[in-house]
């Protein structure tokens, strides 16, 4: 189980860093935000249905 816990986290962690790597790219672009906001959107999504 510990060792499926550590892999989850690594995991969460590579997703946040990306997303914000995403955040830092954009700026305050109104409609890359728009894009990021679609793109979490599918995140979310995909993570509920595992």
């Amino acid at each position: 189980f510990l060792q499926w816990f550590v892999n989850e986290q690594i995991e969460e962690e590579k997703t946040f860093e990306t997303i914000l790597q995403k955040f830092d790219l954009i700026g305050r672009d109104k409609l890359a935000l728009n894009e990021i906001d679609k793109y979490l959107g599918t995140l979310s999504s995909t993570n509920t249905e595992q």
